[in-house]
C-alpha cells in the first residue's frame, strides 16, 4: 500500500532552484517509487537529523519523515547533496 505524500511549505523554493526537467523527474520518482516503501527504499539519518530519512537521486537528496501509522510521508527538502544538510527542518 502506497504512502500518502505531503510537501513541506518550503519545498517549492527548493524546486525553483532546480532545472525544471530534473525537478519533474524527482517529483515523479517520489510519487511513483518512493511512496511504495519509504522506510526500506530510503535510509535513516542520525545525529541532529534523527527521525528523518533520505533518498538519493543522483547528486540530489530528498529528505523526509515517515508516519507509519498514518501511512504518510512528508517531504521536507530536495537539494543538492552539498547543501541539503546545512540546516534542520521540522
Amino acid at each position: 500500500m502506497a504512502y500518502k505524500v505531503e510537501w513541506h511549505e518550503g519545498i517549492e523554493d527548493d524546486l525553483k532552484k532546480l532545472d525544471k526537467e530534473l525537478a519533474r523527474k524527482i517529483i515523479d520518482r517520489i510519487k511513483t517509487y518512493l511512496v511504495q516503501d519509504p522506510v526500506n527504499i530510503g535510509k535513516p539519518l542520525d545525529g541532529q537529523f534523527s527521525g528523518q530519512w533520505k533518498y538519493r537521486y543522483g547528486d540530489y537528496r530528498v529528505i523526509y519523515v515517515v508516519d507509519m501509522e498514518a501511512q504518510l510521508m512528508k517531504v521536507l527538502r530536495i537539494r543538492h547533496r552539498k547543501l541539503v544538510y546545512k540546516e534542520k527542518l521540522k
